[in-house]
């Protein structure tokens, strides 16, 4: 069922303390944005089969209140500024922790310019679409994708010039078990870690030391980009360890290509029965890709974007597919995004976005 809010702004803007920035982002959502919160969580979440709805209920604010008082602020501010329960925002900022998602990306450099390319994949795709500017006093100024008043994201950019987006991966270390600390669901997840980068780190060196800082509570395949310095990698992360995978831009054309499994040794896992998709996505990537690799075919925008559409990589499901896409040059700043349409990177409503200053 394709739902509708129109009376919502696709692009938000919100700046000052993280309680100003909830209260500036949630006014401009209003009362709606419970409706909207409902639709989201019906028609992805709780149809998950192996989705606990009840207990999800029970401990959706045990993890709010593990989170960073930062993001706890901004949050209180969101609800208070529609005029909803903080309850409902909990539910609905929590409900991916009880998940996973499939999403493929890319890093190809054509010895002069860089492209990143991804596609999230998730449920509920007519609901998706929306840009968060935002500048959280004494943090950077940053930019996010994913839904109507995200506090969190896995796709963004910063002013320093840093760009992170991640897929999920299946950690061989994670544990739910009383061994860890905490119960893996209190620990920090992928999301809100990537929000935290970016407002703290302006380097390759930063997110480095920042994920050798913070357990996970499960994988991540993180791309990133340092335009500053030139620097563009993938990050495969475990809950606690990680291996780098640089982009070889001193050889000239070259490309990395990520989707849902481990590629790098002691973790390597693509011969898994349940990364089949992923490793089938990850070879079509691949061959598609030779091609600019080799210069048989140009990279731009369009070209790009033929390569994120293609059948063998776009999820295309009624309920589960590709809900959003984005294609990103870090030399010159220029960076695509799907402001809504389904099958995003196939039929998405492409535009420009332009990082704040």
């Amino acid at each position: 069922m394709n739902f509708s809010f129109p009376q919502f702004p696709r692009i938000i803007r919100s700046a000052g303390s993280p309680y100003e920035t909830g209260v500036q982002t949630g006014r401009q959502l209003g009362p709606d944005f419970a409706v909207y919160i409902d639709q989201y969580l019906s028609t992805g979440p709780y149809l998950r089969p192996h989705f606990n709805r009840q207990r999800h209920q029970e401990i959706s604010m045990a993890i709010f209140a593990s989170y960073p008082d930062r993001f706890r602020q901004e949050l209180e501010g969101l609800a208070q500024g529609a005029g909803i329960p903080l309850k409902k925002v909990t539910e609905w900022v929590t409900a991916e922790t009880c998940m996973s998602a499939a999403c493929s990306g890319f890093l190809l450099h054509d010895g002069e310019k860089t492209w990143i390319g991804r596609n999230n994949d998730l449920w509920s795709p007519h609901l998706w679409g929306y840009v968060r500017h935002r500048a959280v006093s004494h943090k950077i100024p940053v930019t996010t994708f994913g839904l109507a008043g995200d506090v969190f994201s896995a796709t963004g950019m910063n002013q320093a010039g840093l760009w992170l987006h991640y897929n999920y991966l299946k950690a061989p270390d994670q544990n739910d078990d009383s061994s860890l600390t905490q119960p893996c669901y209190l620990q920090q997840p992928c999301y809100l870690q990537l929000v935290d980068m970016l407002e703290s780190c302006e380097s390759y060196e930063d997110v480095f030391s920042f994920l050798q800082s913070y357990p996970r509570p499960d994988g991540m395949m993180l791309f990133m980009s340092d335009s500053g310095r030139q620097k563009q990698g993938i990050f495969e992360c475990t809950c606690h360890d990680m291996v780098y995978r640089p982009l070889p831009r001193e050889r000239g054309r070259c490309f990395l290509v990520g989707t849902n499994h481990y590629t790098q040794a002691p973790y390597e896992n693509s011969t898994h029965p349940d990364r089949a998709d992923s490793l089938s996505r990850y070879r079509r990537l691949d061959t598609l890709l030779r091609d600019f690799s080799t210069g048989k075919q140009t990279a731009s925008f369009n070209t790009l974007r033929t390569v994120l559409a293609d059948e063998g990589i776009e999820k295309r499901q009624s309920d589960y597919g590709t809900v959003y896409a984005n294609l990103y040059c870090p030399e010159t700043g220029e960076a695509w995004y799907t402001f809504g349409g389904y099958p995003a990177a196939s039929c998405g409503r492409w535009r420009e976005v332009v990082m704040e200053r």
